[in-house]
């Protein structure tokens, strides 16, 4: 490239130009399609993490729109009014038992119900034989008795968080006589993530639960320094391994990450009256998440190097055109000039209308004018060398007539 640029040819100095012309735009080009390939990972790991939490959100939805639907059937079923009215929990236990095996049947396997007295004490729980204590404390249970209408969403306890749904039950009358309770766990929909090679997990800040209760009745796995999940329950071993791979501190500043083996996206979980009580994580292993993006990353990959190809064709075409327009008649030009060897007779044939043509054709019309000028020069020397023969024959002419007046 140096050779080319000092050499003495204006065609090398042109395609040496060229060429480093082509060299900065292939630089150019491959510094933006690496800022470009960082920034499609990074946009593609906000979409999935938006994707992924819109299905979360939907699936939460629906199955508050399941427990608010089966809590609402349930206050009006005989035998659920029964239990109350005559103070018996025993008389919905056998509806309630088997609700939750046609709920379990369909993978609800956190399937739970509890029957609430107008005073705040429990009537029945489906998952412990305590009976008569007051639960009055829980938000969602003082909202439904004094709203006395249906409540649903999100609640943390002191063993966990799930997916709640309190109808009053009415006697005959139309008087409240207790509150029907459904709830449901998030594992299913981990599950079902899990089917198309996806993760989900609920992470839980320890403080926003009792963790002695929570590791007792529900799962002693910590995730990082904060979090507990409800593993097995919920979570299968994969998902917990997935989850203890994340950097959560750094997760939760940037709402995304990838490592070497799995793309993680997350978003705060809060419950029915706002409160953040933990993390949504999800996300998918590096191979399916770089699957998403292999197909982008080849049509682009593949629309560079077709520019990349049509750049150096162009130069191929521009460096051929050059040597013809310019190179070629200043070469003439030179050759010209070299060969010209004061014949003043020749003329410069260059049929270009550019600048070079014009030069050309001023060359010539100077040559003609010189022509003409030395045409007269040697006329006025042919004239001027007769004048001096005749003044030579005058001088001579004067001597002798001298002589002969001097004998």
């Amino acid at each position: 490239m140096k050779s080319l640029l000092l050499s003495r040819s204006i065609a090398g100095k042109i395609v040496a130009i060229l060429l480093l012309v082509a060299l900065l735009l292939s630089a150019c080009g491959a510094a933006y399609l690496l800022v470009f390939r960082a920034r499609l990972a990074d946009s593609q790991l906000r979409t999935m993490g938006a994707s992924l939490q819109a299905e979360v959100e939907a699936q939460i939805q629906g199955k508050l729109n399941i427990v608010r639907t089966n809590a609402l059937t349930l206050a009006h079923h005989p035998a659920v009014v029964a239990a109350f009215t005559e103070n018996q929990p025993a008389t919905g236990a056998t509806l309630l038992d088997q609700l939750i095996e046609d709920f379990r049947a369909v993978d609800f396997q956190g399937t739970r119900f509890m029957l609430t007295r107008t005073d705040g004490t429990a009537l029945y729980r489906s998952f412990s034989d305590q009976r008569d204590d007051d639960v009055a404390f829980r938000p969602m249970v003082r909202r439904a008795l004094a709203e006395e209408r249906l409540v649903s969403g999100i609640e943390v306890g002191k063993m966990g968080s799930t997916l709640r749904a309190l109808a009053p039950v009415r006697d005959r009358d139309g008087a409240m006589v207790g509150i029907a309770e459904l709830q449901l766990g998030l594992g299913s929909i981990s599950r079902q993530m899990r089917t198309r090679d996806a993760f989900y997990i609920l992470l839980v800040d320890r403080d926003a639960v009792d963790e002695a209760a929570y590791r007792a009745r529900v799962s002693d796995v910590s995730v990082g320094e904060r979090h507990l999940t409800a593993h097995r329950r919920w979570f299968d071993d994969d998902t917990v391994a997935f989850a203890r791979g994340a950097d959560l501190d750094a997760l939760r500043d940037q709402g995304y990450q990838l490592t070497d083996r799995y793309a993680y996206s997350c978003a705060v979980a809060r419950d029915a009256a706002g409160h953040a009580f933990g993390l949504h994580l999800h996300g998918m292993p590096r191979e399916a998440f770089a699957a998403h993006s292999r197909q982008m990353l080849q049509t682009i990959n593949v629309l560079f190097a077709a520019l990349a190809g049509l750049m150096i064709v162009m130069i191929g075409i521009l460096i051929v055109a050059l040597r013809r327009l310019v190179a070629r008649p200043i070469r003439s030009l030179s050759g010209f000039f070299t060969g010209l060897d004061n014949d003043l007779t020749r003329t410069l044939q260059i049929g270009s209308r550019d600048e070079i043509g014009d030069a050309a054709a001023s060359i010539n019309s100077f040559l003609g004018s010189l022509r003409t000028t030395i045409a007269q020069v040697v006329r006025a020397t042919g004239e001027l060398a007769g004048s001096a023969t005749s003044l030579q024959d005058s001088s001579e002419r004067i001597s002798c007539g001298s002589e002969r007046v001097s004998s």
